[in-house]
């Protein structure tokens, strides 16, 4: 599977990329913008963005997508503050193709799932 990890930590990215990396390709990107030279070049079986990042935040990056029709098949939004991400704000990246949120300080859970992508 080919795996797009997009958020401004490097330390989670290293992380992300380091479990991710056994299984799957994997591309990392430090921001949206950065992930959308690598979205309209190539295309993914998921994506994993963080919520809130410079230049483009993670639901600026799920727009761009939904309107460019690019081409990935799942996509994880995470953040460190999930309850700023509101219902209508969910419902909408649901429509865009995010099927998963969760909160990348308080959720264990969330890194599991990471790990068994």
């Amino acid at each position: 599977m080919k795996v797009l990890i997009v958020d401004d930590s490097i330390d989670l990215l290293e992380v992300m990329h380091e479990w991710l990396k056994v299984q799957h390709q994997v591309i990392c990107a430090k921001d949206g913008i950065e992930a959308l030279g690598h979205l309209r070049g190539e295309e993914f079986d998921f994506l994993i963005t963080d919520y809130r990042m410079p230049r483009l935040d993670g639901v600026g990056l799920i727009e761009k997508i939904g309107k460019e029709k690019l081409a990935v098949k799942n996509i994880l939004l995470i953040s460190s503050d999930l309850p700023e991400v509101s219902i209508l704000s969910r419902l909408q990246l649901i429509a865009e193709g995010c099927f998963k949120f969760f909160s990348a300080e308080k959720n264990q859970d969330g890194f599991d799932f990471i790990k068994r992508i």
